[in-house]
Formats: C-alpha cells, sequence, structure tokens
C-alpha cells in the first residue's frame, strides 16, 4: 500500500514561500509523506504575523480523513480535522509529527520501504532476516500507537482557565456576555468559520453554509466561562479564548473575526 495524501494550501502561494489572501486555496494533488513534511517545514519560514492574520496552512486529506498544520510560536499543531478550531496535537518537528496519528502509518510504510523489508529473499538466512525486520518494526508500531494515544487526548479543557484569564463573578458575568454578544466570521464565503455568541453565553461554533447561512447540526454548542484578559471581556471556550478587540471584532485564539450582521 503506498500512502498519499491530498494537499491543500490554504492562506499561501503553492511553494510555501509567502502569506496571500483568507479565502485562497490551492490544492497541490496527491503528494507522499516525505514531500508533505517538506512543503510543512516551510510553514515556519513564513511571517508569522502575516500567517495569522489570514490563519494560513496545510491541509492534508486521506480517503474521508482530513487534517489541517499551522505553524504556532516555533511549533506545529496538527488538528484533528481541516479546521482551526479543532483540538489539536502539538509537534516540535516533522519528526515528532510523524508520530502523531495522520502520519503514523505513512511513516512506518516509508520505512520498511527503505530497509527493503521483503518476505523470502535471494540470499541464505533473508526470511529470517526479513522476520526480525518484521518484528521490530510491530514493536515501534506499538510505541508509536502509545505515543498517539497520549499526544491524541485533548489538551484543553473548560475547566483549565489559560493562563491570563480572569475569571469574571456572577454579576460581571452578564455585564460580559452583554458586550460581547454577536456573530462572528472569518468571512462570509462558504464553508467560512462563524460564531454566534448569545447574551446568556451560549457559544455555538459552526460553518457558512452555500445558502449563506450557519449550517446545521453546529461543530459545538457549549456554554462559556467570562473573564478577562487585561482590561479586554472574554470567553473561555473548549475552542479557546474569545477576546473582544472592539466592537467590530473579537479574537478567537490569535486569529480575528469580523461581526457580521444576522445570517
Amino acid at each position: 500500500m503506498s500512502y498519499t495524501y491530498l494537499v491543500t494550501v490554504v492562506g499561501l502561494d503553492p511553494a510555501v514561500a509567502a502569506v496571500t489572501t483568507a479565502d485562497h486555496k490551492e490544492e497541490l494533488g496527491h503528494l507522499e509523506v516525505d514531500k508533505v513534511f517538506a512543503l510543512i517545514e516551510r510553514l515556519q519560514s513564513v511571517d508569522p504575523a502575516a500567517a495569522r492574520k489570514v490563519d494560513a496552512g496545510i491541509i492534508v486529506r486521506r480517503g474521508d480523513k482530513g487534517w489541517r498544520v499551522n505553524a504556532h510560536h516555533g511549533q506545529f499543531r496538527v488538528y484533528h480535522s481541516t479546521s482551526s478550531l479543532d483540538n489539536y496535537w502539538t509537534a516540535a518537528d516533522v519528526k515528532t509529527m510523524g508520530e502523531l496519528p495522520p502520519f503514523r502509518a505513512a511513516v512506518t510504510e516509508q520505512l520498511a520501504s527503505k530497509r527493503g523489508v521483503r518476505l523470502g529473499g535471494g540470499r541464505p538466512g533473508g526470511l529470517l532476516r526479513t522476520v526480525g525486520e518484521i518484528g521490530g518494526l510491530v514493536a515501534v508500531a506499538v510505541v508509536l500507537m502509545g505515543v498517539a494515544v497520549y499526544f491524541g487526548t485533548p489538551r484543553r479543557k473548560l475547566s483549565d482557565a489559560p493562563a491570563g484569564f480572569q475569571p469574571a463573578s456572577t454579576a460581571e458575568s452578564q455585564e460580559v456576555f452583554a458586550r460581547i454578544a454577536g456573530i462572528y466570521t472569518t468571512s462570509s464565503k462558504p464553508g467560512a468559520n462563524v460564531v454566534m455568541i448569545n447574551p446568556d453565553g451560549r457559544v455555538i461554533f459552526s460553518l457558512i453554509g452555500k445558502d449563506g447561512r450557519p449550517v446545521s447540526p453546529p461543530k459545538t454548542e457549549e456554554q462559556a466561562r467570562a473573564g478577562r484578559i487585561g482590561n479586554a471581556p472574554a470567553l473561555h471556550t473548549s475552542y479557546g479564548l474569545i477576546t473582544l478587540e472592539n466592537q467590530q471584532a473579537v479574537k478567537v485564539g490569535a486569529y480575528e473575526w469580523k461581526r457580521a450582521a444576522p445570517l
């Protein structure tokens, strides 16, 4: 079996050398894992401020599954889906990334291919040597599965307040909810992310459908915790922080989302 990934760059040029626009997507075709990793490594060379502004990243798909990779403060985030709002694994480099579920099987197969593992062989003792190699690969696979289970566990819990987040009192929470309430999107085009924040603190994350309305069912719906980051009203959700930038925008994580009219 040959493992290849359908690769799409988002907010980037095909060479992953420069940032383009938030709505720019370009499919690069099916690539083997070493070529995918070569592109991913280039994310660290792109201007980080410009990349954050357009949510630049690389989407990789295999079959009906897909993942997104973004650079973040010298490391990589590998999201559990093609959305940068989803939970994610953190990888220091592509070697570590190869131990994660999206790439583990491809890396294992590539390792076996480079070693020339085969059943039998034209030399005396070839079968015994091959069995030993297969046994070694099985042991490696077991270790990688353990790593995947560890890294695959979502790191963010609503009960774990991030650094700098000051929870609000019950009375203050109502004021924070009222100030930040509204609809915010990354763009008005189908497939864009949208968050709907109710005055009672209920937060709904979804995508914009072809009809211009949020798709149903939404990606998630939850009750946020109100608080502040410095003097800015903020909400703590399982997807991260939502901070009020001004009356026309919020920051969801590191990205600015614009206030939108009712959809």
